[in-house]
């Protein structure tokens, strides 16, 4: 899509925000949530801008209505709270790491990282001051992402009746899957939050639930997302604590019969009848051809591989990724990489980083050297996978390693930047268990995995992550209206 669509299309859709905001200022968390759940689909050069765009403007908006509304008091005690100095502080400290990222890089390019870490600071404010007034539940929040991952299927549908390939679109329209879905762990607590809440709609919340889950395995399984089918089988664990046995049982025989059903459908075929194969080879005519009577043929033992093969992959080889036994072994080298960078740092740099996107030409000096004392492991296990179009890490000649989340943290802001996002965790979840909602603690190991994909993805550039993190977001949408 060309650029001006893109901002034609923005101020079209800030204008409308912007008014809904100003009239009914008790939607903002909602607002918020919708442009940080789809800002993270759309691709401009390569980027993705729509959520930064609109989330700064909309929280600065928010707090000017606010002040103007009822002054200044609440918006100084929120500033003079110890977790909102610590916020400051660390976007400070990430300012600093972006102009040091521009010099060592000689790339202008990263100031960009400037402004959305300052931008971390009105984000935070707003949504403190919106709490106590803002309507959201884990209703409105459940509608707005499945209307984001059916939109995300469809768009994958359409691209492979149009090219064959669903992950074609990823090139330079919408996010690869590992980013894209990552809104799916705010899916998981709001569906925590209905079950906990009764919240339905038309349908009991039991069978809306299974609709819900059903969906979302097929979708792991059609775009192969494996942060999908992992972290969805984790939150279905994490009900057990509710005692809905029934529920449970029923999640996982819907979990159990979607991939089977899926598997086996990918090792069924029509063909023709064997002894129809010489009458065809007689006919010449096409339309003759297409009358001959056909059969569905169903193999048992490639449906059984492929079963094996799906567990091996998708579940135990996430689990293994980080050891020399894991199915993303080139994955796993980016671990060693770390080290030897690591190893190689004096402490200023251990402790404050290089600089912000210093990683990617730290890790491809690494990363060359490991691909090549393992070249000849990495080309027999890609040969003697089973897996259809596995890509190759093997490439002697790389100048830039875009890695994960995690590594380029550590390598581009040090040990103190890991230290400032660690206790966001920390006091994330102490509020949580302070809070004495029902339950809750259901809800820290799906918190937790959103520091898990880090290691999985770069989704360092998404506010929705930040916007988890504040205290008191997840608290209000557990309790609801």
């Amino acid at each position: 899509m060309p650029l001006y669509w893109h901002v034609i299309f923005s101020v079209i859709l800030l204008v409308v925000f912007s008014r809904i905001l100003i009239k009914h200022n008790e939607k903002y968390l909602l607002l918020l949530l919708t442009v940080n759940v789809f800002g993270n689909m759309p691709q401009i050069l390569g980027y993705f801008f729509y959520d930064e765009f609109f989330t700064l403007i909309l929280s600065v908006l928010y707090i000017w209505i606010y002040v103007r509304k009822k002054g200044y008091k609440e918006l100084k005690n929120i500033l003079c709270k110890t977790h909102t100095i610590l916020l400051i502080f660390f976007s400070l400290y990430m300012l600093f790491q972006t102009i040091i990222g521009i010099v060592e890089n000689e790339d202008f390019r990263i100031i960009r990282w400037s402004v959305f870490y300052i931008g971390l600071i009105p984000l935070y404010v707003s949504v403190l001051l919106s709490l106590n007034d803002s309507k959201i539940s884990g209703s409105y929040v459940l509608l707005v992402i499945i209307l984001y991952f059916f939109i995300y299927l469809l768009i994958g549908i359409y691209f492979y009746f149009n090219t064959g390939n669903q992950f074609y679109s990823q090139i330079n329209l919408i996010a690869g899957t590992s980013y894209a879905f990552f809104p799916i762990l705010l899916l998981y607590i709001s569906m925590t939050a209905c079950i906990l809440r009764r919240e339905n709609f038309a349908y009991s919340i039991n069978n809306y639930i299974y609709i819900i889950l059903a969906f979302l395995v097929f979708l792991g399984m059609y775009f192969d997302s494996k942060l999908i089918q992992v972290s969805l089988i984790l939150w279905i664990f994490t009900l057990i604590p509710m005692r809905k046995y029934f529920l449970w049982i029923k999640m996982v025989l819907i979990y159990v019969l979607v991939v089977v059903t899926y598997v086996t459908y990918q090792y069924t075929w029509v063909g023709v009848k064997i002894e129809q194969i010489e009458q065809i080879e007689q006919i010449e005519q096409i339309e003759q051809i297409e009358q001959i009577e056909k059969e569905i043929k169903v193999q048992p033992s490639l449906i059984l591989d492929g079963l094996k093969t799906y567990l091996k992959h998708n579940i135990l080889g996430s689990i293994l990724m980080f050891t020399d036994d894991g199915f993303d072994f080139t994955r796993s080298l980016q671990t060693d990489a770390i080290m030897l960078i690591f190893n190689d740092s004096n402490v200023a740099r251990k402790m404050f980083g290089y600089g912000a996107y210093s990683h990617r030409t730290l890790m491809a000096d690494k990363m060359r050297v490991l691909l090549n004392k393992n070249n000849s492991l990495i080309l027999t296990s890609e040969k003697a996978s089973r897996l259809k179009h596995s890509r190759s890490d093997v490439d002697n000649s790389i100048k830039i390693y875009r890695t994960n989340g995690i590594n380029a943290f550590v390598i581009d802001y040090g040990l103190v930047g890991l230290i400032f996002l660690v206790n966001f965790y920390a006091i994330l979840f102490k509020k949580l268990v302070q809070s004495n909602i029902q339950y809750v603690y259901t809800v820290v190991p799906i918190l937790g995995l959103s520091f898990v994909w880090l290691f999985f993805s770069s989704i360092l550039d998404i506010y929705l992550l930040y916007l988890m993190l504040v205290p008191g977001f997840i608290n209000r949408i557990l309790k609801g209206d």
